[in-house]
C-alpha cells in the first residue's frame, strides 16, 4: 500500500469510506483466514462478490496470501458461472452469505467457500512477519490474476497477468501521466476487467482515492456525469 497517512481516505463506495490503513488490516485479515483455510501459494481463489468495497479487500487479501484473484460477475448467467469454475478449478471462493446459495446450486461444495464476513472479521488476527515472508517466496514471474475472456467462441478463457506485467503495465503509467497523489479517481470499470487493476494499483501505488462507481450507472449518462461532479 501507498507510504500516505493510514488515516487517508482510499476507497469510497456511496455511503461508505475507507482508509488505507482499514484497507490494509482488512486485506490482512483475509489473507490469514485464507492461510488458516488452506496453507498454499500461487493458487487460484476466486472471488463472487458485487462490485464493493468487500471485493477489494478479497482481491488484496488473496495477494497478501501469496495466491492468484479472479474476479467473477455475480450478474452473470449460472452456466457461465459453471464453465469458468470449471475452466479454472480455483481451491477456494470467496464471497457473501447472500451469493453463498448461488455458489451452492453450481455444486460448490462449502468447504471450498469463504464468507467475506468471516474472513475479515476484527476477530481474525494477523502477522505482520508472517504475511511479508509469505511473500518473500513469490517471483515476478508469478500470476497475480486472471482475467476471463468475454467466451465468444463458446467457453470463457483464462487471461493470465503476472506480478511483472503488472509493475510493467503502472511504471508506464506513472511515466507517462503526472499523478501527485491528490486526485480521485472514478473506477467505472466492473472488477472483473483488465482495467479495474490499473485503477486499483494507481491509486494504491500513488495514495490517491479511489471511488466506486455504482454498475447501474454506467448505462445513464446524464447521471454518471452527476455522479462525477457530486464526487468531484
Amino acid at each position: 500500500l501507498a507510504k500516505a497517512d493510514r488515516t487517508r481516505i482510499a476507497l469510497v463506495e456511496q455511503s461508505r469510506s475507507f482508509s488505507f490503513g482499514q484497507i490494509e488490516e482488512s486485506a490482512k485479515r483475509c489473507a490469514t483466514s485464507l492461510v488458516n483455510r488452506m496453507d498454499v501459494m500461487n493458487e487460484l481463489i476466486a472471488v463472487f462478490l458485487p462490485k464493493s468495497a468487500e471485493a477489494v479487500f478479497a482481491d488484496l487479501g488473496i495477494v497478501y496470501s501469496g495466491n492468484i484473484y479472479t474476479n467473477l460477475d455475480v450478474k452473470s448467467p449460472g452456466q457461465r458461472i459453471r464453465n469458468i469454475l470449471d475452466n479454472l478449478k480455483p481451491s477456494l471462493v470467496i464471497t457473501n452469505r447472500s451469493s453463498g446459495e448461488m455458489l451452492r446450486s453450481l455444486d460448490v461444495p462449502e468447504e471450498r467457500i469463504l464468507y467475506i464476513e468471516d474472513a475479515t472479521s476484527s476477530e481474525v488476527d494477523f502477522d505482520n512477519g508472517a504475511l511479508w515472508k509469505r511473500l518473500d517466496r513469490i517471483i515476478d514471474t508469478d500470476p497475480l490474476c486472471i482475467i476471463n475472456t468475454s467466451g465468444s467462441t463458446g467457453t470463457p478463457k483464462g487471461v493470465v497477468l503476472s506480478h511483472r506485467g503488472t509493475i510493467d503495465f503502472m511504471d508506464w503509467c506513472f511515466g507517462r501521466f503526472e499523478f501527485t497523489g491528490t486526485e480521485r479517481i472514478g473506477s467505472l470499470s466492473p472488477f472483473y476487467f483488465d482495467i479495474y487493476t490499473l485503477e486499483l494499483n494507481l491509486c494504491l501505488a500513488k495514495g490517491a482515492t479511489i471511488v466506486i462507481i455504482p454498475d447501474q450507472l454506467a448505462i445513464f449518462p446524464i447521471k454518471l456525469v452527476e455522479f462525477l461532479a457530486q464526487q468531484n
